[in-house]
């Protein structure tokens, strides 16, 4: 085997796990922007600068299509990760242009991976553990990330009842989400991968 001609990147050995590919290895370039990615993140830019309702997306696709790789980078564009933008801009200069000075005004990627528990359990998992990541970037001075840190807080306690209810959850991430834009201009933006888990 080893005398082939052909190698394998070591990223491209295993799959894509967004809750713990996105903040150990936030390295996105040996992603390849294909036309769909292009199209679904423009997608996303023009429903944020012409503040349309539209603002979910599914994506579908076989294993092993890309689908987790795609959110893995969508998330970090969304975050204003400076490799993300160059690299979106390495396959579309006019598309990076929009999400240029996002950083400035990032979103905090919420990243739920399905598992084989509740889906408002996976959620508010998800939004503990992102929302901590992104108060330590972005930086913990101001009152906004104080109420930040405690709706992470009152996640963790949630996720723990033995009964969750659907209008809890949604109330969590709506008060995280105006705490982000409150913050940092941005918003909350949720992935949850492997949905059918």
């Amino acid at each position: 085997m080893s005398d082939l001609p052909v190698s394998i990147r070591g990223r491209f050995k295993r799959s894509v796990d967004l809750t713990r590919d996105f903040h150990t290895a936030p390295n996105i370039e040996g992603y390849i922007v294909t036309p769909t990615a292009k199209k679904v993140i423009g997608q996303v830019q023009e429903s944020l600068a012409e503040d349309r309702p539209e603002r979910a997306w599914t994506l579908t696709g076989p294993y092993g299509g890309g689908k987790s790789a795609f959110a893995l980078f969508a998330a970090h564009v969304m975050r204003g990760t400076d490799s993300a933008i160059e690299h979106l801009r390495s396959a579309d200069e006019e598309l990076a242009q929009g999400f240029e000075g996002s950083g400035d005004e990032p979103f905090c990627p919420v990243l739920a991976g399905g598992s084989r528990q509740p889906l408002c359990q996976a959620l508010l998992r998800g939004l503990a553990d992102s929302i901590e990541r992104f108060v330590e970037d972005v930086g913990e001075e101001a009152d906004a990330a104080a109420k930040l840190k405690s709706i992470a807080e009152t996640a963790r306690e949630t996720m723990d009842a033995e009964a969750i209810s659907d209008e809890a959850t949604a109330e969590l991430f709506a008060d995280a989400a105006d705490a982000v834009q409150t913050l940092t201009g941005g918003g909350l933006y949720i992935v949850v991968d492997e949905l059918g888990k």
